[in-house]
């Protein structure tokens, strides 16, 4: 249960396996067909994702322009990859995974950056799946499954705003 002021939110679609030990950053409440977050999420800005990358994306951590962070989701801590956002709003992210497997790419389009910036795993295998963000939507979390060895199969993103 959320306590104190809350906001309403929405999830994307997790992609890659949706078995396992579910999770989910920040804690989000469902009332009805509605999903809510802490109000604490409302003014926060996706600045960074730090991850540990192999075979697929095994772990990440997210970061956000006040500070703050999310814990590392998913038993690797070794962050040695990730993609440097600044305050610059997300439009669209896309996310490829192999099936139901580990997701493989994590693909980042921002307002005022010509092109993308990507997040690659070791094999780039699967379909790529883009999710657009409407215009004052803002990344502020990560849902998804581990395995039992505590790595990310599948996840997709929290969003709040509009």
């Amino acid at each position: 249960m959320i306590a104190g002021p809350k906001i309403q939110c929405r999830k994307i679609e997790v992609q890659g396996a949706k078995s396992g030990k579910y999770f989910e950053y920040p804690e989000v409440q469902k009332e009805g067909n509605d999903f809510f977050c802490s109000a604490d999420f409302n003014k926060r800005i996706l600045s960074k994702v730090s991850a540990c990358v192999g075979v697929g994306i095994y772990s990440v951590r997210l970061h956000f322009d006040d500070g703050s962070q999310s814990p590392v989701l998913g038993s690797r801590t070794e962050l040695t990859a990730g993609l440097e956002l600044g305050t610059d709003p997300v439009t669209q992210i896309g996310i490829r995974a192999w099936k139901e497997n580990y997701v493989q790419t994590l693909v980042v389009n921002q307002a005022n950056r010509k092109g993308s910036v990507t997040l690659e795993s070791q094999s780039n295998n699967g379909d790529m799946k883009e999710f657009k963000l409407a215009s004052g939507e803002r990344i502020v979390g990560i849902h998804g499954y581990l395995d039992p060895n505590g790595d990310l199969r599948g996840f997709g993103f929290i969003v709040v705003g509009k």
